[in-house]
């Protein structure tokens, strides 16, 4: 009897802690951009009140929307990346749908104001940063590493949409999600006031450690599963 209690109990227990779960990094995907993107830009009032450079406004917001896609690809990783290992589904189909469509949606956003911003400083067409090229500089490598991670997930984005035919070179291009997401970090902590926010870099070794963490557990999963009996 009292073995069918304990039972009982972790069976209620469990779907409460993955649900408290999911909800904390709903909350910290949500919340800590804005967090972090306030410590970096300071008062968004002074930008209405002051004079500030050419651009600067879409500058200042492609950083939010940059911050939000990295944070909403961080989640989605990791929701996907833990299903098969609860016995309860973490993320539905329609959920990681929506939030693919989110994750499309900020960092277009990001790269959008990215080059309206560039293009408005300098005057002429900047289209040339989403192609990425290391043999000028610094700043410019770190900006082609955002291009590689932007096609990165464009091509994840656009094989999530044949997923439904189940091809496998449609499987696998979707996994770009996840070097787009580290690439994705990197240019972050390597361009403008990122790099030397000592909270950014913390937080991104923590999102780095939880999806490493969940990539182990599911190829040792995965071991298990295919290890002959």
């Amino acid at each position: 009897m009292q073995q069918v209690n304990t039972s009982t109990e972790a069976n209620f227990i469990a779907p409460i802690t993955l649900t408290a779960f999911k909800a904390l990094a709903v909350c910290f995907t949500l919340i800590t951009p804005v967090v972090l993107w306030s410590d970096t830009t300071g008062s968004i009032a002074d930008y209405f009140n002051y004079e500030i450079p050419k651009g600067q406004l879409a500058y200042i917001f492609s950083k939010l929307f940059g911050l939000y896609s990295i944070f909403l690809l961080w989640l989605q990783v990791c929701l996907t990346l833990a299903n098969p290992l609860t016995s309860q589904k973490m993320v539905t189909r329609k959920v990681h749908i929506i939030l693919g469509s989110m994750v499309c949606i900020t960092f277009i956003l990001h790269a959008g104001l990215f080059i309206a911003a560039t293009t408005i400083r300098t005057g002429h067409s900047t289209l040339s940063n989403l192609i990425p090229t290391f043999s000028h500089g610094f700043y410019k490598n770190s900006v082609s590493i955002g291009a590689i991670a932007f096609w990165a997930l464009i091509g994840s984005v656009i094989a999530g949409t044949m997923r439904t035919n189940q091809k496998t070179i449609a499987i696998w291009l979707h996994r770009l999600s996840l070097p787009g997401l580290i690439l994705g970090l990197l240019h972050s902590i390597l361009i403008g006031t990122e790099a030397g926010s000592g909270m950014i870099i913390a937080i991104y070794c923590l999102m780095i450690s939880s999806v490493i963490t969940l990539v182990l557990a599911h190829y040792l999963k995965y071991r298990k599963d295919t290890k002959p009996n």
